[in-house]
């Protein structure tokens, strides 16, 4: 999903849909509500507009079974992306129109940086080279930040771990997402071209 932040008023947003922009579209099953509206009024707020795929992406990313709080975890593969991506993430529920959703600053301590929001909902943050990732329950959404370097046996035995977990809570519907830039060309990419090509 493209981070990019548009101010309002620059560039028009792009008004194809997700069909449109996507190979392969699997919605999850069973969703009966979802989280984006309020997410999308807020950014608003902020001054953040989206593309009219990237609000269907929104929809389904936040689809849920129920109104029951969610819990992300947010991994990268370097320690340093982990952190620059959880800075951003506090200035950014810093702002006014989402400080209020939020529960107390965020959790700083070295291997348990978190963000708490009113409803129950947390996201955390680490790194994929330091064992995050594993051995937590009752996820939600897992992203799979810096994909582009993400090997499928990493991939495999980050799922198996906490798929371990998930079969204790069958009615929880883990969303695992991949997000990545280009990779350098000297680089040995293996996830990105897998997907690509079982989407074909």
């Amino acid at each position: 999903m493209n981070r990019s932040i548009r101010a309002r008023s620059s560039v028009k947003p792009d008004r194809r849909k997700l069909s449109d922009v996507a190979r392969h579209v699997v919605l999850p099953k069973n969703i009966e509500t979802t989280g984006w509206p309020r997410v999308e009024a807020q950014a608003r707020l902020c001054g953040i507009e989206y593309d009219g795929w990237q609000r269907q992406l929104g929809r389904c990313i936040l689809g849920k079974t129920s109104d029951d709080p969610l819990k992300v975890l947010w991994t990268a593969h370097r320690t340093r992306t982990s952190d620059e991506t959880f800075k951003f993430m506090c200035a950014l529920v810093r702002r006014k129109a989402i400080s209020r959703f939020v529960d107390g600053e965020p959790r700083r301590a070295n291997g348990q940086q978190e963000i708490v929001f009113a409803n129950g909902s947390r996201v955390m943050f680490g790194a994929r080279e330091n064992g995050f990732g594993r051995g937590f329950d009752s996820v939600d959404i897992e992203v799979f930040d810096e994909a582009q370097i993400l090997t499928e046996c990493a991939l495999d035995d980050m799922i198996s771990a906490t798929c371990c977990t998930w079969s204790s809570a069958p009615t929880r519907t883990p969303t695992p997402m991949t997000a990545g830039s280009g990779p350098w060309r000297t680089r040995r990419i293996r996830i990105v071209p897998a997907k690509r090509q079982s989407c074909a």
